[in-house]
């Protein structure tokens, strides 16, 4: 805008060639000695045009810019800050690498600069810079998730274990005493409503591995592989159905006894 004033400004300011300079037309008549009423000879809309013109060369410009300085979140965030906003969610996790990973992508432009009109940025240096800081941002991020998967893997695998265990325990024939016998009950049903819970989190479990997996070419050493939760609920459901299925058969001597007791 500085510069379209200046060059208005020069154009306004020239002289006016008078007929005074030459004798044959000297006509001392003639106040105008500059061009400075020119503009009002051009259409304002076509001096509205050429600022909106120039106001959208530095809106696209300053936008341009804007968007690099965006980029600060890199530096301000700490890994505490994003492990605390992911925490458990499965869902969360995996649309954070998906997104950083599209966006990491993406600074790969094979440019260097841009021009706006004629505003030209160069911008190398600050993309070097965040493409690093990219890097190792998700370095942190795989460490970060692998270990959260791993900690996931390992508690499922314990829950599913003891359980097994508990119900490997329980005695359910006739002659168990009553509180054992109400008690063995109780934790079929229990086990029960829990079994397909248990089914999505060994899904979920399996899919996290296999995005771990795709990035990570060697997992960390004592890695519990996700196979063994669907292995061990497998047997679980296995023993669960077999108590169960001794529950049916002897359906009416196990009331009677807890009638009698």
């Amino acid at each position: 805008v500085k510069i379209l004033h200046e060059y208005i400004e020069t154009i306004t300011g020239l002289d006016r060639v008078h007929s005074s300079r030459f004798e044959l037309f000297n006509d001392s008549s003639i106040t105008i000695k500059k061009f400075d009423n020119l503009l009002r000879l051009v259409q304002p809309g076509k001096v509205v045009t050429c600022y909106k013109y120039i106001q959208g060369v530095i809106d696209d410009s300053v936008a341009f810019a804007e968007k690099w300085l965006q980029y600060q979140t890199l530096w301000d965030t700490t890994l505490e800050e994003l492990s605390a906003y992911l925490s458990g969610d499965f869902d969360k996790w995996r649309e954070t690498i998906k997104e950083f990973r599209e966006a990491r992508v993406l600074l790969d432009c094979g440019s260097e600069d841009v021009a706006f009109g004629p505003i030209s940025v160069s911008y190398f240096q600050i993309q070097s810079q965040v493409s690093l800081k990219y890097d190792a941002w998700w370095q942190d991020i795989l460490r970060l998730y692998t270990n959260f998967l791993g900690d996931q893997i390992q508690s499922h695998l314990d829950e599913l274990s003891e359980t097994k265990e508990s119900l490997e325990k329980i005695h359910l024939h006739p002659a168990t005493n009553t509180t054992d016998l109400l008690r063995g009950v109780t934790f079929l049903r229990k086990t029960n409503e829990k079994m397909s819970s248990w089914k999505q989190i060994s899904i979920d479990l399996s899919d996290g591995e296999k995005l771990a997996r795709k990035f990570n070419r060697k997992m960390p050493q004592h890695w519990r592989e996700v196979s063994l939760t669907s292995t061990t609920l497998s047997l679980l459901n296995q023993a669960l159905l077999k108590r169960q299925q001794y529950v049916q058969e002897n359906v009416s001597v196990l009331q009677r006894r807890v009638k009698q007791a």
